[in-house]
């Protein structure tokens, strides 16, 4: 099993450093794997103060480990600091195995090489395991650093000469094998460099690494493969960006890699096999949907089965809103039961897969506020699996404990805290919302310097700057006769004032 324990941003939008860090990561400085408290975050906060770069630094994490490339979408083309034109997200990560505990972590470089478009240019990796009956880590993969920009050396992999190219892919049965692995590793670079992708995860890469007898490259490949099929899996990002590049995006996943059924465009193309999975799953969803709102399920229905280019069969699939017996395309619903529909799977799956980390970002809107609590609350005491969410409504702190709850800051070289001096008798929103007016009550300021005095004076202008706006838009005549009435009534006051 794997769990995320921490992720660090640097130079991510405006973010200069940020990091969130899951209570596993202190289980784990204690020398222990215990999922002693559910793996929830919330992160709450002004507009435009860093809670969505969490959630998009973690989709373009799960892009780059899957294999897509960056120049699939321009979804990421902005996530870099601008000004600095650089940036980097690290992710540590823990495996819990028979053998012991591994710490992963998992690093991508960034950088904007011209005004348009964003660019891979290192990556890194690096393990140490904890084995059962030690104290102590020891490293299993020294640091693994790849420049995506660069060329095939004898130390790509590493600066140890023990870890070098010619190493780890020579074969004492036939000399030619390392010349050709070099020219692949050579192609996999510029393939890498092509489609912004990453260098460690392509196939052709773990497919080279299986191939080499090397115990460096056998360990090297089983970490990989573990955390590829992690992020492909296990981890869900929602909205993200690689399941909206075309409609038929279903055909090249599985029931477990497809954590929610993509409602924004139906009718949708899917393989028979998660068809029949999704019709399955209609029944919890449905139970999900009525706790919500007594009225609300859903029926999902297929038509014009054929075969589909890779030998497959395929269905277009549409899902429809029923109460008692009126039925209703789905996409004709409110956005609010839209969403609701769109969640339930996902939100099932962290209540029943212990391996799973969902991300959700803007999880309140459209959703009623004491429901939104409410699954907050049920989420918060009972699962065990890991949930990231961002929110703008402050009825859920109400449900949540403190550990539970990352605050944005003003300041962006530490822009995720957590409240301090916060006792369990504290209702944590009120304490929250005294913390926005009171500066003095944490170490950072959590809101920027707004104007909001000055808010009335512009919504409600003087009435005399209305008049001048309505004089504006009448007509030149009347406009004229208004003037020469105002000189008329100006001129008999002066006269008035001088005979009196």
């Amino acid at each position: 099993m794997i769990r995320l324990v921490s992720l660090n941003l640097s130079n991510i939008k405006n973010t200069s450093l940020g990091t969130i860090v899951f209570d596993e990561k202190k289980a784990y400085d204690r020398k222990a794997f215990r999922r002693e408290r559910p793996g929830l975050i919330g992160i709450f906060g002004e507009n435009g103060s860093g809670k969505s770069t969490v959630i998009e630094s973690l989709a373009l994490l799960k892009a780059f480990v899957s294999g897509h490339g960056l120049s699939e979408t321009n979804a990421f083309d902005f996530i870099a600091n601008r000004e600095k034109g650089k940036g980097s997200i690290e992710a540590e990560l823990l495996m819990s195995t028979d053998s012991g505990i591994h710490k992963i972590v998992y690093k991508i470089d960034l950088r904007i090489l011209d005004e348009d478009s964003l660019v891979p240019v290192w990556e890194s990796l690096r393990c140490s395991v904890l084995p059962k009956g030690k104290n102590r880590f020891y490293v299993l993969i020294p640091p693994i650093c790849i420049p995506l920009l660069g060329i095939v050396s004898d130390s790509l992999l590493s600066d140890m000469k023990m870890l070098s190219v010619s190493e780890l892919f020579k074969s004492k049965k036939n000399p030619a094998y390392l010349a050709k692995a070099r020219e692949r590793l050579k192609a996999i670079l510029e393939t890498c460099h092509t489609q912004k992708s990453s260098f460690l995860f392509h196939k052709d890469f773990l497919a080279l690494l299986k191939e080499s007898g090397h115990a460096f490259c056998k360990d090297l490949y089983t970490i990989l493969s573990i955390l590829q099929e992690y992020f492909r899996k296990k981890v869900h990002v929602l909205p993200d960006p690689f399941l909206m590049i075309d409609d038929a995006m279903d055909q090249h996943r599985d029931k477990e890699s497809l954590p929610f059924f993509p409602f924004e465009k139906l009718p949708r193309e899917i393989h028979k096999p998660n068809y029949r999975f999704w019709k399955q799953m209609q029944s919890p969803i449905n139970a999900f949907l009525s706790s919500c709102n007594q009225d609300f399920r859903i029926t999902i229905d297929s038509r014009d089965s054929h075969l589909l280019p890779d030998g497959k069969v395929g269905m277009y699939v549409d899902v429809y809103s029923t109460k008692g017996k009126r039925s209703l395309p789905l996409m004709e619903e409110s956005s609010g039961k839209r969403k609701l529909a769109r969640f339930a799977y996902a939100i099932l799956s962290v209540t029943s897969d212990p391996g799973v980390l969902l991300a959700i970002d803007e999880f309140d809107s459209d959703i009623f506020e004491p429901l939104f609590q409410k699954i907050i609350e049920v989420l918060t005491h009972e699962t065990k699996r890991q949930f990231i969410f961002t929110a703008s409504s402050l009825k859920a702190l109400e449900a949540m404990n403190n550990h539970n709850v990352y605050v944005t800051t003003a300041n962006p070289d530490n822009r995720f805290t957590q409240l301090e001096h916060v006792t369990r008798s504290n209702n944590l929103r009120d304490f929250y919302i005294k913390a926005l007016r009171d500066e003095s009550r944490q170490k950072e300021r959590l809101v920027g310097k707004a104007r909001t005095d000055k808010l009335k004076d512009v919504l409600l202008p003087p009435p005399y700057l209305e008049l001048r706006f309505l004089t504006v838009f009448l007509s030149s005549p009347f406009k004229q006769k208004l003037v020469s009435i105002r000189k008329a009534i100006t001129r008999n006051r002066v006269m008035a004032f001088l005979f009196a």
